[in-house]
């Protein structure tokens, strides 16, 4: 995100209070030519948007402006935790079948994954940030509930926090959950359940649901099909 800074004289309202327009000031401050990249920093820029009905005094709006600088730090913190869990999600079968080509099916022992495959997958990663992420950014950051900078702040910590814990007991989890689950709570927390989008948590809890059979008979599908073709038909 660009660097934005309030100005008193320009937010000061008739009290002395100020409600800083922070998608104005980055619309300014942004001239991405690659119109994917400016719906990424859009969809950034919505999701830590400082609610226009919430009017905040100097002090309140610098403290929330502190949180911005914390955001980018624990954003970096999360993509290392993502990095540490969600990439060895998706290198796991590519290791298994690696080894299973060089050492054969027959061999037990932990597989090693290269170097050159966790690569592959970070680069991946970012192709996928880069092109579908703004999707996901957007209905996470804008949709669920209102979420300004220091909310912002408290979702990413505790999703991070959770997803490194994970990660250290060698457990799988998904730093997409872990993010609604926040965001949701923290909604709860700042406004109560009126200010919290339940019917689309609804259609996101759903959809975590139905992906455990889809994508499990999916690959029952697939290896029913080419396992005759891999192993014959006798076995």
């Amino acid at each position: 995100m660009p660097a934005i800074s309030p100005t008193a004289q320009e937010d000061a309202g008739a009290d002395g209070a100020k409600s800083p327009d922070v998608l104005a000031e980055a619309a300014n401050a942004t001239s991405p030519t690659d119109s994917k990249a400016e719906e990424i920093v859009s969809s950034i820029n919505d999701a830590y948007a400082i609610d226009e009905s919430e009017v905040y005094d100097e002090e309140q709006t610098d403290a929330l402006y502190f949180f911005k600088s914390l955001l980018v730090f624990v954003a970096a913190l999360e993509s290392f935790a993502h990095g540490s869990n969600d990439t060895g999600n998706a290198t796991g079968a590519m290791s298994a079948i690696i080894q299973t080509f060089q050492e054969g099916s027959t061999e037990c022992s932990k597989p090693e994954t290269p170097i050159w495959v966790m690569a592959i997958a970070g680069f991946f990663v970012f192709l996928g940030v880069n092109t579908f992420g703004y999707r996901v950014i957007r209905t996470i950051g804008t949709n669920l509930t209102n979420i300004n900078f220091h909310r912002g702040w408290c979702v990413e910590f505790a999703s991070t926090f959770t997803v490194i814990i994970a990660t250290t007991i060698s457990m799988p989890v998904s730093t997409t959950h872990c993010q609604v689950g926040g965001v949701v709570a923290v909604g709860l927390s700042a406004f109560g359940p009126k200010k919290v989008a339940w019917g689309l948590f609804g259609k996101i809890f759903a959809t975590w649901v139905l992906t455990l059979p889809f994508s499990g008979g999916l690959a029952a599908a697939f290896t029913a099909a080419l396992r005759p073709a891999i192993y014959g038909s006798g076995k």
